[in-house]
Order: C-alpha cells, then sequence, then structure tokens
C-alpha cells in the first residue's frame, strides 16, 4: 500500500496542498481514503455530483487544500496507506492532529493524543500542545502536571536533582501561564501547595481567589492570569462546542436595550453565538447562526446543555438539557432558555453574585451531521 501512494500508479484524486511557492500536488486514491474517513466520502461525493452538473467539464481539477502543509498532509496519507507514524514528530503533532480531527481519522487523533508532552523541545509548545488537544486535556491540573514531567525531564537531561527550586528555574517564565485560580481547590491543596514551586506570597493570592475572595487582587498583583484558556488553533468542522459569557452589571441588565453575545465559535463549519436578551420579565437565551451564507439548506440535530453556574457554596448549578433540530440562517435565533429575574437573583439559588454583581452562563452544543431539507 505504501508503494501504490509513493508511485502514485492508479491515482484518481490529486490534491494540491499549501500555499504559494510551498504547494505540492499530491496523487491518492479515493477508495483508499473513503475506508479510513468519512469526511473524505462526503467531499467526494460532493465533488461527483458537482462534476455531473458541469458535464462539458473536460479536465477534474485537483481538490484544493491552503489551511495544511504539504508535508503534515503527506504525514496523515502515510499513516492511512501504511499506518506509518515516521512523519510525525513531537514538533509537528499539533498540525497533524488539526488534519486528523478536520478529516476525522480516528486512529491518527488516539496516537497523537498519546505524544508525550515532556520530550517536546520547549515548554511554551508543550503547553500550546497540550491547550490544543481540548477534548483530551480538560482543565488546568493536566497543564500542571503536564508542566511538572517536562520540568523533570529537564532537570534529568541537565543531570540536576528535580527539587521544587529547580523545577521553578526550568519552567522558568512559562510558569506565570498556568491558570491557578481555574484549578479545584481539591487539586491545589492535594498537587500544587505540597510541590513546593510556588513561592508563600503566590501561594496566598491563589488560595484567597479560590475561596471568593476577590478584592485581594486590587491589594496584591495577581501573578497568574484568571481568564479561561483559549485553544490557538480551532477546527470549524468540530461536531461540539462551548460557549462561556459573563454577565457583569447584572443588576443593570436590559436596561436602554442593552443585550450580550458570546464570542462565535465554529461547529460543523457553521459560525454560532450564544444571545442573552431581556423579554419582559424573562431572561433569554439564544442559539444563533452569524453567517449570511452557508451554502444548501440543511438542518441540523442539536443538543445544548445549559448551565447557570453557582456562585454560592452548598448550592447547585442551574441544568436545562434540551434536543432539537434547526436550519441555520443569518440572525434566526433558538431558543434555549428563559429564566425570569427575579429567580435569577434569588439569594436562595445563589446564581448571582450581588458583590461582584455577576451571572456565568455555559452552554454545551453539539451539532449532528446535517441532512438535506426536502
Amino acid at each position: 500500500m505504501k508503494l501504490l501512494l509513493n508511485n502514485g500508479d492508479y491515482a484518481d484524486v490529486h490534491f494540491l496542498v499549501g500555499e504559494g511557492n510551498a504547494k505540492e500536488l499530491l496523487p491518492a486514491h479515493k477508495l483508499i481514503l473513503i475506508t479510513a474517513s468519512n469526511v473524505f466520502e462526503a467531499m467526494f461525493r460532493f465533488e461527483a455530483k458537482k462534476a455531473k452538473k458541469d458535464e462539458n467539464a473536460e479536465v477534474i481539477s485537483p481538490v484544493e487544500i491552503t489551511d495544511i502543509d504539504a508535508d503534515v498532509f503527506k504525514a496523515i496519507l502515510s499513516f492511512i496507506y501504511a499506518d506509518d507514524l515516521s512523519g510525525v514528530s513531537v514538533d509537528n503533532a499539533m498540525e497533524v492532529f488539526y488534519a486528523a480531527k478536520k478529516y476525522n481519522i480516528p486512529g491518527l487523533i488516539n496516537a497523537i493524543s498519546n505524544c508525550d508532552l515532556s520530550k517536546l523541545s520547549n515548554v511554551f509548545l508543550a503547553f500550546a500542545m497540550a491547550n490544543f488537544l481540548g477534548e483530551e486535556i480538560k482543565d488546568e491540573i493536566t497543564l500542571w502536571h503536564s508542566a511538572i514531567r517536562w520540568a523533570d525531564e529537564q532537570c534529568r537531561q541537565n543531570l540536576i536533582e528535580c527539587s521544587p527550586e529547580n523545577r521553578r528555574a526550568m519552567l522558568g517564565p512559562a510558569l506565570s501561564k498556568i491558570r491557578f485560580s481555574l484549578i479545584q481547590q481539591e487539586d491545589f491543596y492535594k498537587f500544587i501547595v505540597p510541590s513546593g514551586v510556588l513561592t508563600n506570597d503566590e501561594l496566598f493570592i491563589v488560595k484567597e481567589y479560590l475561596h471568593g475572595n476577590r478584592s485581594v487582587s486590587e491589594q496584591y498583583p495577581q501573578p497568574f492570569p484568571t481568564h479561561q484558556r483559549r485553544a490557538p488553533y480551532d477546527d470549524p468542522y468540530k461536531p461540539k462546542g462551548i460557549f462561556l459569557m459573563k454577565i457583569e452589571k447584572f443588576s443593570e441588565f436590559g436596561q436602554n436595550g442593552r443585550r450580550q453575545s458570546s464570542e462565535i465559535v465554529h461547529i460543523r463549519g457553521v459560525p454560532w453565538k450564544i444571545l442573552a436578551v431581556k423579554e419582559r420579565s424573562l431572561l433569554c437565551f439564544f442559539m444563533q447562526c452569524d453567517a449570511e451564507n452557508i451554502g444548501p439548506m440543511r438542518k441540523y440535530p442539536f443538543w445544548t446543555t445549559f448551565r447557570i453556574i453557582c456562585q454560592k457554596v452548598g448550592k447547585l448549578d442551574h441544568v436545562i438539557d434540551k434536543n432539537r433540530c434547526t436550519t441555520p440562517f443569518y440572525q434566526r435565533r433558538e431558543l434555549i432558555c428563559a429564566v425570569s429575574f427575579s429567580r435569577l437573583m434569588s439569594p436562595d439559588n445563589g446564581w448571582y453574585d450581588s458583590g461582584e454583581d455577576t451571572v456565568n452562563v455555559t452552554v454545551e452544543v453539539t451539532i449532528g451531521e446535517p441532512f438535506e431539507d426536502n
């Protein structure tokens, strides 16, 4: 099979991969590709329909791919044809992982996910890789463990003791990239405190933050980031996305026609956002398409888990699960949830932080395969 790939015999599809002078024309075989990836199958089916309509076309153009380097595409072809991972290294793993996710190649996704981050030559690259794996690395404590493994590996290579001081020295400024305030209290006291890597002053500030004393930031500068981490690469064709929304000055929300939207998240190639709007005494949350032209009219089944985060110890999040079907038109809204302001702000529920005047919401959205709207 690898010989078939190398010599290009009987190739019935060509990919023009890369940009500018780095473009390469790579031959392949449709039957082999569709057995490994349903994305390739859908691509070729679409191209076949397109070719049927254009009966006058004498030459079939190559499939152009501009968001992936030729060497990376060669690596995924080698894996598909011969389970060959020789083209994958820890330093190009992010790009290969992106391609594997884009074309839905499970075996390659698993292989990249299991790479040893401690072997990367640069701790910032290790963080970026861990961050990019998104679905496999779900929380900040995992990044901490990856950073410590990396630091220990560097200590061993330099023939020095894996002491707290040496670990900190190896991490250098990368230590300040870890969001300790997002780590669960239990994990913080179990792993971070006894490691000895943080100074007493740093431990004090993070502890106060974890216990809800935000005023400490006014007295002491926060040494670590406190906002949510965002992946540097994002697969726009992923089936699932998470929307985060922090509504500040909540007591004034809805005045003067105020509304708030989340950042845009691409799911199944379509840009979506969550919109919060006041409707009389209710705060309504909508899922909204943000694209004027998304191609053929299709319906998408989708599932949402709407969550109002509890900000009071001993209380529970407010969670609503729903499933439905939608056709995404530009600016069309699908109602996810409506909650009365009185219920949202009730101290009995603990969803509203009166001191910070905030409400925090997350919406997890999973969208199924689209189907034609007959």
